[in-house]
Formats: C-alpha cells, structure tokens, sequence
C-alpha cells in the first residue's frame, strides 16, 4: 500500500469547470433558513433537491461541451424509463470511452453536474442516468417532513428498487450498443470496449454492485464485466457488513477492476448523526484487488460529492477540483491505458492536495 500526503499544488492540474455561482447562491440562501433541526434538514434536503433539477441552464456548459437529454424505455421491465443526460465534447476524433454515472437516493440526471463536464472535457462520453424509484420522485407527493422521512427510509430496504436499479446499469450499456449505430450526433462515436462507471452515495453502491459486490439471495449477478474501472463517490458498507453479520472477504471477493473510492472526513449520512464517516473507507480496505484508490478529503461533507452543499457553508472550490481531477487521471489511466496518467495519478495527483488530506492506494 502507498500512502502519500498533500502538499503544493502540482503545476499539472487539470482544468475543470466549477459549480455556477448563481446556483451556488440559490442553495446557501436555503440552507441559511432551513439548517439545524433534523426535520428542517429533511425539507432542506427537498429544496435542494428541486433546485438541483431546475437550477442548471445550458448557460452554464463550458462551450466546448455538449449535453442533451433522453431516456431509454425497458420493455422487459415493464416499460422502465432510464432518463439520462449526456455530456460530450463537440469534437470527438474517434470514439471516446465512455462513464455512466449512478446518482444517490432522491438525486436525478442532474447530479455531479460538475463530473460531467469534466469529463466531457477530457475526451469521455458521461451518460448520467436516472434510476426510477429511488430517483426525485422520492420527494414527491408527502409534504410532511415525517412522511418524506418514512418514504427515504422505505425505499433503501424496498428490494426490488434496489435490483431495478442494480439493472439499469446492464439495460443502458446494451442501449449504448444500439444508440452507437444510429443515425445522431454519436453514431460511431462511443468505444464501448473501454466502458468506466461512477456514481455517488447510493450511486456508489450501484458501481460496486457493478463491480462484484455480493447480494443475499443473488450473490454476483448484477456483475457487469464491461465495466473495466469505476469510481465510487461517498461508498459504504451494506448494513449486513455494517453489522457484521458477514465479513469483507467474501463481499467483494469478486471484484477485480480498479476503483477510485473518494470520501471526506465530515461525509456522514444526512438522516443519521451518529454515522461515522470512517466507515466510508472500509470497501477500500475489504477489497483484495489490486488498483485500488482512496482520496480522504479534509472537511468535505457528503453534498459536496453530489454537487450540493450544507448547512449554509459554501463548500471549498478545491474539493470537487480533487474529485474531478483524480476522476479524470483515473480513467486516462484505466480506460485509455496512458501510463503517464496513472503516473501523475500514483506520484503527482497528491500534491494537488493539502497536507490534512489522505490519498493512498495498493
């Protein structure tokens, strides 16, 4: 294992776009009123949610980067849509490897706005997906804030949620075979032999289900052996290994890709103040292959992640710049096979950093 610590900022840093001011200053002027009680926290958590879906403009897009919205509807499932807004370069040589990106409980297409256009920038085609049932409809219909809380906590032990969005992730590749041969601005354009993932929160335990994770009752099926790196945002422990009722080994004794696991030292769970934010390195720690990554960012709480921010504090500009550019090192590394990439990644990225963060890998 090598553990490095930060220190001056590397004069390779990426360049990436930031979160808009003007969204910015929405989300702080709502949080200014709603933070400290719990419950205040759960209508917070609602308003920031809406003006995640509606605040962002194609003002903002860097003008290099395209995005566009769709869905795909799964006729196996009953119909199933998967909303997905796109991100990409508005000159693509040759076909770009591409991420999906897995959003976390309540979130939508808009999450990690700030991921997407990174990525875009850097050469990927970022396809961030909407998993229906634990997506903003959540926040729909109860407007008591005990009734909100009740539908959270119902759909994170609702199964079948769990396995619908497990298999989105399989539906939307097969989808990308068939969008790759038609007749629109990405025909021939996606290199689907060089497919990475990522996702934040509940997002990060659909990559690692991706990955290998295994599930009661189905153990690794929704492994999906075309994802060939990932990056887990704010990932945990399910709850049967929280409680140790099974251990590590064999949870991820399947995993074989490399993953990027970034978290930070105030990332605890919104409806529960007792979380220990640690715990969010122990799928780093549990998993035995080899390639594996691990960012500690100092101060960074879970909105930050995500795109949002807390408590009426404007997150620090250099969290989401760590998230992106490690992101982005990362899968030039393991989907574009660029030994420098993984170079910087391993010797340099660390200091971009400050000294308090934790960057390590084995």
């Amino acid at each position: 294992m090598h553990a490095l610590t930060g220190g001056l900022h590397s004069t390779n840093a990426l360049i990436i776009i930031k979160v808009p001011r003007e969204l910015g200053v929405k989300m702080r002027m709502v949080e200014n009123i709603l933070k400290g009680h719990f419950i205040m926290r759960l209508i917070y958590c609602l308003a920031l949610i809406c003006i995640m879906s509606v605040g962002l403009s194609p003002r903002v897009q860097a003008s290099s980067v395209n995005f566009e919205y769709g869905s795909f509807t799964d006729t196996s499932r009953d119909n199933r849509a998967v909303p997905y807004k796109v991100y990409y370069h508005h000159h693509i040589p040759k076909p770009a490897p591409v991420v999906i990106f897995s959003h976390g409980l309540g979130g939508s297409v808009e999450a990690a706005e700030y991921l997407g256009l990174a990525l875009a920038m850097n050469g990927y085609v970022a396809f961030f997906i909407q998993h229906e049932g634990t997506d903003k409809s959540l926040w729909e219909g109860p407007t008591n804030p005990m009734q909100i809380k009740r539908k959270l906590g119902k759909s994170t032990k609702d199964f079948r949620s769990a396995i619908d969005r497990y298999k989105d992730v399989p539906f939307v590749i097969d989808e990308l075979v068939k969008l790759n041969k038609k007749n629109g601005p990405l025909m021939g354009k996606l290199n689907l032999n060089h497919i990475g993932m990522a996702g934040h929160s509940y997002g990060a335990r659909s990559v690692l289900m991706a990955a290998g994770e295994s599930m009661p009752m189905i153990g690794t099926k929704m492994k999906e052996p075309r994802i060939k790196a990932a990056v887990a945002l704010s990932p945990n422990l399910p709850q049967r290994a929280m409680k140790k009722e099974i251990n590590t080994d064999s949870l991820y004794s399947a995993i074989d890709i490399p993953i990027f696991h970034m978290t930070g030292t105030e990332d605890g769970y919104p409806f529960a103040d007792d979380f220990d934010p640690a715990t969010r390195t122990l799928p780093y720690q549990g998993i035995k292959a080899s390639d594996q990554y691990l960012l500690v960012l100092d101060g960074a709480n879970h909105a930050a992640f995500g795109g949002g921010t807390r408590k009426g504090q404007p997150n620090d500009p250099r969290w989401q710049e760590a998230v992106a550019n490690g992101t982005v090192l990362f899968f030039d590394a393991y989907l574009k096979n660029d030994a420098n990439a993984k170079m910087k990644l391993q010797h340099e990225y660390a200091r971009s950093l400050k000294p308090t963060d934790r960057f390590e890998y084995k």
